[in-house]
Parts: C-alpha cells; structure tokens; sequence
C-alpha cells in the first residue's frame, strides 16, 4: 500500500495552514490518519472577527466523504503488537500511525521529534509540515 499517513500535530498545522484539506486533492495520495488521530484531533484555534482566537472543531467529513483522506486502524498480527508498545512511549496517534507506517509501507508525516527518532531506528519513511 501506499501513501502517507498524518499523525495528529500535522494533521492540525494542514488544517489550520490551508484552512482545511481540501489541498490533499492537489497531492499525489492516498492520505490516511489514523483511527486514534481521528479521537484525538476535536479542535483547531482560529481567528474570529476582529482579531480574537476561537476554538472551532476540526471537521474531517468532507475530507473522508470526498476521498481525499481515509481512516486506518492497527488491526491484527505485527501492526497492532507495534502500536501496543510503541503506546507505552508516544501518545495513542502517534504510536498507532507510527505502527501503521511501519507494517503498510506508508510514509508517516510528523513533526514530533520522538516521533522523528523512532522512524529512523524503525526505518520509516518521514515527512513533516515544517518548515
């Protein structure tokens, strides 16, 4: 399989950068976030009128209803023994796209630096939305 999967801090830098994902369609894809990133990532701050920051929800259903982003999940056998104990060090988003990356052939987008560490021992292809 391929493609990239979004971990939560990179799903909200794109959501917030562009104003949603609608740009994911301008990319070469497919694009996946995890089942845990998908509980994890609720809200994203904007600016309100005159200049104030809202919190607003992140809403992802135009992106999975459109195609442009799916969901995965670590169901069975290495993926989910990989997120089981990759859990006991990182947050449940980045463990399950970390372990998903790993077993899927996908490349994690990420800007966690523990997160950029362990792709590197784990030899998983990384992207991140910074600059």
């Amino acid at each position: 399989m391929a493609g990239r999967i979004i971990d939560c801090c990179s799903l909200v830098n794109l959501y917030t950068g562009w104003g949603g994902l609608v740009e994911l369609a301008d990319l070469r894809g497919p694009w996946y976030v995890s089942r845990s990133v998908c509980g994890e990532a609720e809200y994203v701050r904007e600016y309100g009128t005159g200049g104030s920051i809202i919190t607003v929800a992140l809403n992802l259903d135009d992106s999975f209803s459109s195609g442009r982003l799916s969901s995965l999940t670590a169901e069975h056998g290495r993926e989910l023994a990989d997120y089981i104990d990759l859990a006991m060090e990182l947050d449940d988003g980045e463990a399950e796209s970390l372990a998903l990356a790993r077993n899927r052939g996908l490349v994690l987008v990420t800007d966690d630096r523990k997160v950029l560490r362990l792709t590197a021992r784990l030899s998983v292809g990384v992207m991140s939305t910074a600059a």
